[in-house]
This record gives structure tokens, C-alpha cells and sequence, in this order.
């Protein structure tokens, strides 16, 4: 494949995402790359970002990078309650000539499937693993998962004791002291996340404390991204008839 004479470093990483002759070309990965650890760093990376550097793996296997498809399967996580993860799981390479790189993949599929199926004792679980400790510490992904954990929670209880709630939550330390019946206050964390929610923690049976959990209210409900709807917007957006024509000059050249 012939490249253009410009060089894809004169372009700000907006750009280059929007110019289909320098999008498709190998030589786009390094910046692509190095635009999506600063935003890995900062707390999330732009999907559309995480995007192209998974199709150029698509395209050029031979560059794909275990290491960082890892990293952009973990923005998914970052994402949560929104789930891009069904696209981003279609298109990245989850077969390794090594078997370390394979298992670095497979991990956070893995753990995927956990919050998928709501066995959050299971994740939290997986996520102390020491070779789960560079996802365990992404900027973002605890908060991320106590998000979602308390998403699904406001569908599904009304109330939950305290000390099991911390336990979903990964707050240990808060969750043996209710378990334990402790009349002292709750965890200075726990009260914080309830509060934020506008949750209450009240007294329940045997000295014991519950969540009152509220409701989602059901006026206007957010539609959520399924795995089907996220892979249909991101076909549209990037196989366009002149994406696609783009990419075939391309390939000929």
C-alpha cells in the first residue's frame, strides 16, 4: 500500500480520526496509541479512538498489541452502565501466537462476562488477583463498577442489608462491621455513596442496618445500549459508502 507523503503527526488525533486515507494506514497506530494511554491516564478514552486502533488490528494483525487491546476492553468497563463492550469484543483479537497475550485478553473478557451475568462477589474476587492489578487500578474502573453495581441494585431491590451491600460494593472492611451489628455509624464511604444515590441507611431487626433503596423513576427512562444497537451505530458510522470506497483506493493503491 502506497502512504501519503504527509506525515499522520501533523494532524491533531480529532482529525485524523475523520480522514479515511490516513485512518487505514499502519503507520496511524503509534499516535493513535499514544493519544489513547493519555486518555486511558485521564480517565477514559474516546470510543471512537479505542475504535480505530481495534480496526487497524483487524486490518494489520500483525501489529496487534495484546497489551493494549487489554486496556481498551477495560474502558468498557469504565463506560459502565453504558456497554459498547458487545462491539469492541466483535472486533478485537483475542487470539495470540503467545499464550500470555491470549490470557491477557481472555482475563478481561472473563471478567466481562461476570458483570454481565450481576456475580459482582465473583469480579471483585477476580480483580484482586494480582494479575488483575493494572485493571483493578484504571483510573476509573471502581468507581465504574460501584456505578453499576448500584444501577442494578435500583432495578432490582428496595432494600438490601448494609453489610451486603458493602460486600457488592468491594467496601470490606465497611461490610464486616455491619455484619457484626455494629451500632457505630456507617462508613464514612458508604454514607457518601448512599447519600449521592438518595439512599437512606436505617435501623432494621436485631440491631442490624439495611439501604433503603429508591426507585428509578419511570417518566422518562434512558434507553440502554445493547450489544446489537452499539455494533449497528458503529457499522453505520464507519462502513459508509464513502468509508468503504476510501478504504478499497486504499487497499488497490
Amino acid at each position: 500500500m502506497t502512504e501519503p507523503a504527509v506525515s499522520v503527526e501533523q494532524f491533531p488525533v480529532e482529525d485524523l480520526l475523520n480522514i479515511h486515507q490516513m485512518i487505514y494506514l499502519p503507520s496511524t497506530l503509534d499516535l493513535l496509541v499514544s493519544h489513547l494511554e493519555k486518555g486511558i491516564a485521564a480517565g477514559g478514552a474516546s470510543p471512537d479512538l479505542c475504535s480505530a486502533v481495534l480496526r487497524l488490528y483487524l486490518l494489520y494483525p500483525q501489529c496487534a498489541n495484546a497489551e493494549v487491546v487489554r486496556k481498551i476492553l477495560v474502558q468498557t468497563i469504565v463506560a459502565l452502565p453504558e456497554n459498547q463492550f458487545g462491539y469492541y469484543a466483535c472486533i478485537a483479537p483475542s487470539h495470540f501466537s503467545n499464550p500470555e497475550d491470549e490470557k491477557k485478553v481472555q482475563d478481561v473478557l472473563t471478567l466481562q462476562e461476570l458483570l454481565e451475568s450481576c456475580d459482582f462477589k465473583a469480579a471483585w474476587a477476580m480483580l484482586r488477583e494480582p494479575e488483575m492489578a493494572d485493571v483493578l487500578h484504571t483510573p476509573g474502573v471502581v468507581e465504574a463498577l460501584r456505578r453499576y453495581v448500584c444501577e442494578v441494585l435500583q432495578q432490582t431491590f428496595s432494600t438490601i442489608s448494609l453489610s451486603d451491600f458493602c460486600q457488592l460494593l468491594n467496601l470490606n472492611a465497611a461490610a464486616a462491621a455491619a455484619a457484626a451489628g455494629a451500632a457505630a455509624a456507617a462508613d464514612e464511604k458508604v454514607e457518601k455513596l448512599v447519600k449521592a444515590r438518595g439512599w437512606t441507611i436505617e435501623d432494621a431487626a436485631a440491631g442490624q442496618k439495611i439501604v433503603r433503596v429508591v426507585p428509578r423513576e419511570t417518566d422518562a427512562p434512558k434507553a440502554l445500549a445493547t450489544r446489537a444497537s452499539v455494533a449497528h451505530k458503529t457499522v453505520e458510522k464507519y462502513l459508509s459508502v464513502e468509508g468503504l470506497r476510501q478504504c478499497l483506493a486504499l487497499l488497490e493503491s
